[in-house]
């Protein structure tokens, strides 16, 4: 079977780190070592050489066989007149089966001679949830005027999990045949052993004991609940500590005063990829309770690396811990507190929870996401046959 020829869209690699980021990243990775399965080639619109050069760097770093071309199109202009950055990018780049793009929408300058565009639309949280809750009420009102275009315009739409696709289904109006899942992986452990900060790690990790949460600082994680379940954790438990690493979302200024002055907590707005494999190896447990998560990355991430896992209910990360990790309503502080006492207290079970957390982990893997991504590509190319 000859290989597949794929544009995919690497802007995400530009604002690393990110979860999006980290997705293409793998992807590119898996992708450079099997060429008898795609052949990738990807590039970038800009007016700024230098920009352009910077990603083709990071590209080929990944992926070295990898093509690059740069459309000799700002992106501002792309934006506003996308029929003309079609046809700037029609000479630039070279026919493919496949343009794939990677981050929730279309850009205007993939190569409109592809045979299929995919489309990985990774959660739909600005449609389900509107009026600002979650989301900055501008961008929800963009996603919301686009996507049905976007979704029209795909022949397959690639998504994180079935919880995704359930919600994609029911609020886009797309038949299930056309919303495949290609499940994320973490490529957290190998960029720890790349990141040149590894051997500073052991000097730059927290002071044990501590619980951990990883993830941006927001109403949709659900921050408010955590905090109050640590206050009151704290209470029985004066020597608590809790690390929270990320930056700060839509309306998350607040939560992040509140944080800052709470006793036992520490935020971090980031740190590299070993110093955090490092927290999460270190940390008693990990808490992601959020509202809303197409995936929820940090629960695989902290039992890929042994660390007890406590999940929010109602979205998609019972798809990826299950039985695997606690999980809570978003609703119930009491729970979140009984899960803290667990982590700090139940060496028995943290062991049971760190056996199947690491065997449950063992399932998501980036040749596993790249096969499924190829998969999607064939059909994406059998519905235009």
């Amino acid at each position: 079977m000859n290989p597949i020829t794929a544009f995919v869209e690497t802007v995400p690699l530009l604002t690393r780190p990110s979860g999006i980021a980290n997705y293409v990243a793998g992807l590119l990775a898996e992708f450079g070592r099997q060429p008898d399965a795609v052949r990738c080639i990807t590039g970038l619109a800009s007016g700024k050489p230098a920009r352009q050069a910077a990603l083709e760097a990071v590209c080929r770093e990944l992926a070295p066989g990898i093509g690059f071309v740069r459309v000799p199109c700002p992106n501002r202009l792309a934006v506003a007149w996308p029929r003309l950055a079609g046809r700037l990018a029609r000479p630039a780049c070279p026919a493919v089966d496949i343009a794939h793009a990677t981050a929730n929408s279309f850009a205007s300058w993939l190569p409109p001679q592809a045979r299929a565009r995919v489309l990985t639309i990774h959660d739909v949280v600005y449609l389900r949830h509107r009026g600002g809750a979650f989301c900055d009420p501008q961008f929800e009102a963009r996603m919301a005027a686009r996507l049905p275009g976007d979704c029209q315009a795909a022949d397959l739409v690639l998504t994180d999990s079935e919880f995704s696709k359930a919600e994609i289904c029911e609020l886009l109006h797309l038949p299930p045949a056309k919303v495949a899942v290609a499940c994320l992986a973490s490529s957290l452990e190998a960029a720890a052993r790349q990141d040149p900060a590894a051997d500073a790690a052991a000097a730059t990790g927290a002071a044990r004991p501590f619980l951990l949460y990883v993830g941006t600082i927001e109403p949709r994680k659900n921050i408010a609940m955590l905090l109050d379940a640590f206050a009151s954790f704290r209470q029985s438990q004066s020597d608590a500590r809790l690390v929270m690493v990320g930056k700060v979302g839509w309306r998350g200024q607040e939560l992040l005063a509140r944080l800052r002055g709470m006793p036992g907590v520490e935020y971090r707005e980031g740190c590299g990829a070993a110093v955090l494999a490092q927290l999460y190896r270190q940390a008693q447990g990990t808490l992601l309770v959020s509202r809303y998560e197409g995936f929820g990355l940090p629960v695989l991430e902290a039992m890929g690396l042994g660390c007890p896992v406590c999940y929010g209910s109602g979205s998609s990360m019972g798809e990826i811990a299950a039985e695997a990790g606690i999980q809570v309503s978003p609703d119930d502080r009491d729970a979140m507190v009984a899960a803290m006492r667990t982590f700090w207290g139940d060496e028995a079970r943290c062991r049971q929870l760190r056996e199947s957390g690491l065997a449950r982990a063992a399932r998501f893997t980036l040749a596993a996401t790249a096969a499924a991504t190829v998969a999607g590509y064939r059909a994406a190319l059998e519905r235009v046959s």
